[in-house]
């Protein structure tokens, strides 16, 4: 079964980058985490790819967030505002861990 729905085609942010940033990970170490290569985590970050099944269940547990982050992002985004002031000081660069290499 295809989880078509999961796809978000106009994603100005997601819940997965907010809690990745919140995290204080890279892509690259998020991606390591979850066992996906990094070019596939950037697709699932933002909205172009729909997670595999095991995926997805390695993408819910490493960043603690339920399959409606996935499916419903906008509307997750919305139901869950508490998150907005910590994402904004991350994405604006303070907060965010330097980066190496």
């Amino acid at each position: 079964m295809r989880l078509s729905f999961l796809r978000n085609r106009n994603p100005v942010d997601t819940p997965l980058k907010r809690r990745r940033l919140r995290l204080g990970l890279t892509q690259e170490a998020m991606a390591e985490q979850c066992g996906i290569n990094k070019r596939t985590y950037e697709g699932y970050e933002q909205a172009r790819r729909v997670p595999k099944k095991e995926h997805l269940q390695a993408l819910m547990q490493v960043a603690d967030l339920p399959w409606e982050a996935f499916a419903f992002p906008l509307q997750y985004l919305r139901d869950h505002p508490e998150q907005d002031a910590e994402y904004a000081e991350r994405a604006s660069g303070h907060g965010r861990p330097p980066r190496t290499g």
